[in-house]
């Protein structure tokens, strides 16, 4: 069996006992913002190689039919790629929570059973770090999406999932290894963070121009086709920091 790395955790309420749960927003109210978080908790931990086991999609089912804290992992898996995991909830006590405690609950929750999955003591160490960073940087914490390094320069490119509740955006960082130079910026505003995977697919500098090349696919080209490519920048516009 071939193991898998986190790709997305969504968040679900159980209305009926026994019946399939729904996107959470009934039993428990939320803001939408709470759904932006779950995706930085996923993207993060995927670059930083979290596994999940034979599943790649984490659901979380808040519940008022479980004691408080208790955390079940469902026998149901309609898809072999997805699990869902039961965390009882009181709806009464978690409507009373501020939008900010809120977070800070659901933030805890996930860590809770995220670390129940996790199989190593190197894995534990993934989801703290993670929880650690969310904690401290919330919206604006960057997801690291493609590197490239030499002997002459290190480059990331790297995003962030709705700062602030603001859109969503790349960012650039080129550091001169030769003289210790470091520039950063954001550079592309995203219409959803996802196109990113097909707006960036491989990096070439010339003559201190930074060009990212596209995938080449059909699916590519859906998410693309608003974006100018392939993108080009010159190094000596990215402001130094």
């Amino acid at each position: 069996m071939k193991e898998k790395i986190i790709l997305d955790i969504r968040l679900f309420e159980e209305r009926s006992q026994g019946r399939n749960p729904n996107y959470i927003g009934e039993l428990y109210t939320v803001d939408k913002s709470i759904f932006f978080n779950c995706d930085r908790y996923a993207r993060k931990l995927r670059e930083l190689g979290f596994i999940t086991g034979d599943f790649n999609h984490v659901y979380l089912v808040q519940t008022p039919y479980l004691e408080d804290g208790v955390i079940i992992e469902s026998e149901q898996q309609p898809e072999k790629w997805l699990k869902y995991y039961y965390i009882g909830v009181s709806p009464e006590i978690y409507n009373q929570k501020s939008e900010e405690e809120k977070q800070n609950f659901t933030l805890e929750l996930t860590t809770n059973v995220l670390k129940s999955i996790a199989t190593t003591e190197e894995q534990r160490i993934i989801v703290d770090r993670v929880y650690c960073m969310l904690s401290k940087e919330k919206s604006s914490l960057e997801i690291i999406h493609l590197t490239k390094q030499t002997k002459k320069y290190e480059l990331v490119i790297s995003y962030q999932i709705r700062p602030l509740n603001m859109t969503s955006r790349a960012l650039i960082e080129y550091k001169d290894l030769h003289n210790q130079v470091k520039r950063k910026s954001s550079f592309l505003e995203l219409k959803t963070y996802e196109d990113i995977f097909y707006l960036i697919s491989s990096i070439t500098i010339l003559n201190e121009v930074i060009y990212m090349k596209p995938r080449q696919s059909e699916t590519a080209n859906y998410h693309i086709k608003s974006y100018k490519t392939p993108i080009a920048i010159s190094i000596d516009e990215i402001p130094i920091v």
